[in-house]
């Protein structure tokens, strides 16, 4: 058996891929079309209030959400690891008296 670190940049790093797969193809696109939904339900509500706008209001609803589909996107996105994160692991477990290597 080989003893190599428990927390390894490879392994992370192939982690965040796999996380950055399903961000982007499934958890982006469901925030997107629940803020299309909230929007074109709050546009077709102010519809008659607003009055005769320059742009239909479906449009301002995709516009609108789109610009606030971002904020959750730039803070929810995984983010990648580093090498410091691993020696930040490393040392939190070897502070707690806890091994930092497994058997492969």
């Amino acid at each position: 058996m080989q003893t190599e670190l428990l927390s390894n940049l490879e392994d992370r790093l192939a982690r965040y891929r796999s996380e950055c797969a399903a961000f982007y193809a499934v958890q982006l696109p469901a925030m997107f079309l629940f803020f299309v939904v909230v929007q074109l339900a709050i546009f077709y509500a102010l519809d008659r209030y607003l009055g005769p706008l320059t742009q239909d209001w479906r449009i301002l609803a995709v516009g609108f959400a789109l610009m606030i589909t971002v904020p959750p996107v730039l803070v929810m996105r995984p983010r990648k690891p580093t090498f410091d994160d691993v020696l930040r692991d490393q040392r939190l477990r070897r502070s707690f008296g806890l091994d930092d290597t497994v058997r492969k």
